[in-house]
């Protein structure tokens, strides 16, 4: 438990202390994780002044000091994660013509596509790795439930399509 204590209050103080300037200008998203995977908090890295990790609890404290952002037992939490919901990436423009991407929930899909037309389609992460690929896609939408939360890119043959997974 000390350990565990000790890891956490070290990347909260990092990410705190050292993050905070850049947080300003980035959006940097903090996220407390519960025990069973569930999502206890989020909120940005620049409206939390303090991370304070005392008797067995964490708290939260606002930029104006007072004000408590969260606050609960150490047992409680798993981990911590930063992330910046933007993730840096630009629109991915491409000559598609009169297709345009249509995100309906978990279904991805190319408004203007004629149906029966084969092509390759492919799915990428913003670290480059295909999670998607459908050699003889025929235009039909693709269900994306099974991808985590971020941002995608869908390559149809040569044509590129940026989009959020929520």
């Amino acid at each position: 438990m000390k350990r565990k204590l000790h890891l956490i209050a070290t990347a909260c103080l990092l990410a705190c202390g050292l993050g905070t300037a850049s947080a300003q200008s980035t959006r940097i998203q903090l996220q407390v994780v519960g025990a069973d995977d569930a999502q206890l908090w989020t909120g940005e890295l620049s409206d939390v002044k303090w991370a304070t990790f005392a008797q067995r609890s964490l708290t939260l404290t606002g930029q104006d000091m007072t004000s408590v952002l969260y606050q609960t037992e150490l047992p409680n939490v798993k981990r911590l994660v930063f992330y910046n919901p933007t993730a840096g990436i630009g629109d991915v423009t491409a000559d598609g013509g009169d297709l345009r991407l249509v995100v309906n929930g978990d279904l991805v899909s190319l408004d203007g596509w004629q149906p029966g037309t084969p092509a390759r389609a492919t799915i990428y992460s913003v670290s480059g790795q295909a999670v998607y690929l459908d050699a003889a896609w025929d235009g039909s939408a693709i269900n994306v439930a099974r991808l985590p939360q971020g941002i995608y890119i869908l390559k149809v043959n040569n044509n590129s399509y940026k989009f959020r997974k929520s």
